[in-house]
């Protein structure tokens, strides 16, 4: 983390939550002692026995949130077969030592990981964007001519990144404000929504709450879905390109032939 440390490291664990995305995948939510970063996320494969990233450190209560956490998707500590930590930020792999030690797991962010077991998955992403995102990028920039080709390919991307951060960022706090709200308090609290301790699959006392949550989160991205596709129906339609191979000919461009008719 970055910034002054907090007044103390301890933070309580009973606001330790986790949430089971879809069958066998968990994800646990860990309280942080910084009052600007209340929590980090933290991830369980149950069928894989993987721990994505454990948590914070500094303090012996970040031990039992992790234990809480994963007490709720039906594990413990020693359940841990691998634990991959996604980067060395204190926050996210802090609890590494305590982890492997306790599970004897293995830690996939070390000197000695072999280099395939991060080329492999990074191929494979590679492959799928290199057939979405250069197809795109040419179909915005088809019907513009050479000289604005690259101003157009630069707005377009600008674009896209900026709205990729908007759209995560908007569906994430609407999960997390929807779940607060439809999940029943537990019994004496103060009417937040906190975790309940039960293990394996989620009680039936949530799942009205918790069906509902989702189903109304759900209606941001399916908004955007419809917007985006009315958006779509004023695009200018492709246009035949002509005269691009053509030495001192300028391509035969919709723009350009209006330019030229002037």
């Amino acid at each position: 983390m970055v910034g002054p440390p907090p007044a103390s490291w301890a933070v309580p664990p009973e606001r330790a939550r986790a949430f089971e995305l879809a069958p066998g995948i968990w994800q646990l939510r860990l309280p942080l002692p910084w009052p600007q970063v209340p929590h980090v996320n933290a991830y369980w494969l149950a069928d894989l026995r993987v721990l994505v990233d454990c948590g914070s450190a500094g303090h012996p209560s970040h031990r039992a949130s992790l234990s809480a956490a994963l007490g709720v998707a039906g594990a413990s500590v020693d359940d841990v077969r691998t634990l991959v930590g996604t980067h060395t930020h204190s926050d996210h792999v802090g609890l590494a030592a305590w982890v492997i030690q306790a599970s004897g797991c293995e830690f996939l962010m070390h000197p000695d990981t072999p280099i395939w077991l991060f080329l492999l998955p990074s191929a494979v992403l590679g492959f799928a964007n290199a057939g979405i995102w250069a197809p795109l990028s040419s179909t915005v920039t088809r019907n513009l001519p050479p000289r604005q080709a690259g101003a157009g390919s630069g707005v377009y991307n600008t674009t896209r990144q900026i709205g990729a951060v908007l759209g995560s960022s908007a569906i994430a706090v609407l999960i997390q404000a929807r779940l607060a709200a439809e999940l029943p308090a537990p019994p004496g609290g103060s009417g937040e929504a906190g975790p309940v301790s039960f293990a394996g699959a989620l009680p039936d006392a949530l799942h009205e709450g918790f069906s509902t949550a989702m189903g109304q989160s759900i209606l941001l991205p399916a908004a955007v879905i419809l917007l985006g596709a009315a958006a779509a129906l004023f695009f200018a339609k492709p246009k035949p390109v002509q005269g691009w191979g053509t030495p001192g000919v300028l391509p035969a461009t919709s723009a350009n032939v209006e330019s030229r008719s002037r």
